[in-house]
């Protein structure tokens, strides 16, 4: 391999590109590591994390140097499945055991494609996925098919994880899914999501058989918080869940139980970042699963409708293609047809009102009938008074004084002014001669 790389090094080119670029590792993208487990065996606590299976002690979950069993785990569950996982084993689940069982479902509605022994097409109608299937020691029926719920988990004194790769699987079995349902029912009647917190998980030592107990430890920091919402959105918690898939159908006696611990009330307020994270309103478990069941049944509707469509022969088909074609044809020709009208009227439009300006331009005002008899009025009124202008304006000459050389005082008085004599005054209205 060595043979491959020169004595020198890379070229000088080749240096140049990945100084800018960077490694690119498309070689390797994609390409995921698996996720750690959480197990239980014995009422002991264990993990498994790329084949290496290790017993969690006291000193793991509160760091007291003991190195016997953790009688319980101290986690924050990030995320948990919406759905009911199923799990057949044909010879009978042995607690603990983490090889593959025969047949199973992670979402509940199908066997997982990988599973090797596939008892149904779909879990709904399988056989194993029924009570009665299974016969206990003790003549109590059950199914053989074991419903467990997932959940992404991190260790509540190290969020980050990174020794295990971040988030672990939880699988909660069958008979815990009523505590399970408790516990989340009594967090939202304290208005606090369960990602806030910090959760004890232990067995219940009254039962013979593996059954979860879940109980709040404390509210989560600010600084933690932050991190949990982030994870709730990292795709190992998705890949670990498998979200992307409909609601199944699983039995839980008294779904809507809230918890009697007194552990709730202890738990102090909390972080106004979980409060901000949580003020929109959000579905209860019981709206949800009513939305995804009717969603289910409406999909399925839709199949059932285009199952029952009658199958179109290769003829109809081309039928029905070349009628589409036609009325695309004709419905296009229509448009520019219309286009091309609109078009022509506007231009019409435009054309008649350039011409009724250039007309409204260049034509003389004319003489409505009112004004052109009142004009000829004016004229008619201006000729008859000319006349007698005329005369009024013509001088009145009065009687030359009978000696030219009268003394300019002896003339007529001004008007206004009385007559020197009374043969003055006769003088001045008598002709001569």
């Amino acid at each position: 391999m060595n043979a491959l790389i020169p004595a020198n090094g890379l070229p000088a080119e080749l240096q140049a590109y990945i100084t800018q670029h960077g490694l690119e590792d498309e070689l390797g993208g994609g390409i995921t590591g698996g996720f750690a487990v959480i197990s239980y065996k014995g009422k002991t606590w264990k993990t498994k994390y790329r084949g290496d299976e290790r017993l969690i002690t006291r000193n793991d979950v509160v760091g007291d140097g003991s190195k016997d069993p953790a009688a319980s785990i101290e986690v924050v569950i990030i995320k948990a499945s919406p759905n009911i996982s199923k799990i057949y084993y044909e010879k009978g689940f042995t607690e603990g055991d983490m090889s593959p069982p025969d047949c199973w479902s992670v979402n509940g509605v199908a066997p997982d494609p990988a599973a090797a022994k596939k008892q149904s097409p779909s879990c709904a109608a399988c056989p194993k996925n029924v009570f009665g299937s299974k016969i206990s020691d003790n003549g109590s029926k059950g199914k053989a098919c074991a419903d467990s719920k997932r959940l992404a988990v991190v260790p509540l004194s190290d969020i980050d994880n990174e020794t295990f790769g971040g988030p672990m699987l939880l699988r909660t079995p069958a008979a815990s899914l009523k505590e399970v349902k408790s516990y989340s029912v009594t967090l939202n009647q304290k208005g606090i999501p369960f990602y806030a917190v910090g959760t004890r998980v232990s067995f219940d030592h009254t039962e013979a058989f593996p059954k979860l107990m879940f109980e709040p430890i404390r509210v989560l920091t600010e600084r933690e918080i932050l991190k949990v919402l982030g994870l709730r959105s990292d795709e190992r918690v998705s890949r670990i869940l498998d979200e992307a898939v409909e609601i199944a159908r699983g039995e839980v006696e008294k779904p809507n139980e809230p918890s009697t611990s007194s552990a709730f009330d202890n738990l102090g307020p909390v972080p106004d970042v979980v409060k901000k994270a949580t003020s929109e309103v959000t579905e209860t478990d019981e709206e949800r699963e009513m939305r995804e069941f009717k969603e289910m049944k409406a999909a399925k509707a839709k199949a059932a409708a285009e199952a029952a469509k009658p199958v179109e022969t290769e003829e109809e088909r081309e039928l029905r293609e070349f009628k589409e074609m036609k009325a695309a044809k004709a419905k296009a020709a229509a448009e520019a047809e219309e286009k091309a009208r609109i078009a022509r009227e506007e231009a019409e439009k435009r054309a008649a009102a350039i011409a009724a300006a250039n007309a409204a331009a260049t034509a003389k005002p004319t003489e409505t009938d009112e004004e052109r008899e009142f004009r000829e009025f004016r004229e008619a009124r201006a000729a008859a008074a000319k006349p007698t202008e005329a005369v009024a304006a013509k001088p009145t000459r009065r009687k030359a004084a009978a000696k030219d050389d009268t003394p300019k005082e002896d003339a007529a008085p001004a008007t206004g002014a009385l007559p020197a004599s009374f043969e003055d005054l006769l003088d001045g209205l008598v002709p001569n001669g």
